[in-house]
C-alpha cells in the first residue's frame, strides 16, 4: 500500500485529496506536479483537517461524495475477512465540532452512507454500522469518547481491510472504451 496526495480519475475526477491509499501494483500517471490515479487502484482516501468545523465538515462531505460517485472496474477479487467493494472513505482532524453537530450534518445532507469513519484526535471516532464492526441497536452510527480511538480505529480499518483481499483484477477496458471518445481538449 502506498499514502500520496492528488487526484483520482474514474470518467470523472474528483478533484484534490488530501491522503489516497493506493494498491502497490495499480498503476498511476504522473504529468508535471499532478499525480492522477485509476479509480480501481484506490484503497482508500483520507481528508485531513485542523479543525473539523461545520463548514470544513460539509467541505470534507462534499469531496468524499465525489469519491462515493466513483465505480469499480473490478474483475474476481480472492479475499479473506471483511471486504469493501469501493475505497475506504475517512475523515481525520486534530480538534472539531461536537459529534451531535456532525451527525446534524449527515442526516441534513443525506450523507450516511458517504463516511466509514470519523476521527478527531482530541475527542475520540464516529463509526458508521456495519463496516467491520456491528451493534445491537438500531444506531446508525456510534461513538467512542478516547483520544486514542481515534488512531486505533483508523489503523483497525486500514489494516483490516488491507489484509482482506489476496489478489484483485483490474478491468481497464471501460477507460478506453468507446473509441470515438478520444478528444484532444
Amino acid at each position: 500500500m502506498f499514502f500520496w496526495q492528488n487526484t483520482i480519475v474514474q470518467k470523472n475526477k474528483t478533484g484534490q485529496l488530501d491522503i489516497i491509499v493506493l494498491r502497490d501494483d495499480a498503476p498511476s500517471l504522473h504529468v508535471g506536479s499532478d499525480d492522477i490515479y485509476l479509480a480501481e487502484g484506490v484503497f482508500g482516501v483520507i481528508e485531513v483537517k485542523s479543525n473539523l468545523t461545520r463548514e470544513k465538515f460539509v467541505e470534507a462531505g462534499e469531496t468524499l461524495t465525489k469519491v462515493v460517485n466513483l465505480k469499480n472496474n473490478v474483475g474476481a477479487t480472492i479475499s479473506s475477512g471483511p471486504m469493501l467493494d469501493r475505497p475506504l472513505r475517512a475523515i481525520f482532524a486534530y480538534d472539531g465540532a461536537t459529534w451531535e453537530t456532525i451527525i446534524d450534518e449527515i442526516n441534513k445532507k443525506n450523507w450516511k452512507e458517504t463516511f466509514d469513519l470519523i476521527c478527531i484526535l482530541n475527542r475520540g471516532v464516529l463509526l458508521k454500522k456495519g463496516r467491520i464492526l456491528n451493534w445491537s441497536t438500531d444506531q446508525e452510527f456510534m461513538v467512542v469518547n478516547s483520544k486514542s480511538a481515534s488512531l486505533g480505529y483508523l489503523y483497525l480499518y486500514l489494516v483490516s481491510y488491507g489484509a482482506s483481499f489476496l489478489g484483485r483484477g483490474m478491468i481497464l477496458n471501460p477507460y478506453f472504451e468507446p473509441f470515438n471518445n478520444w478528444g484532444d481538449n
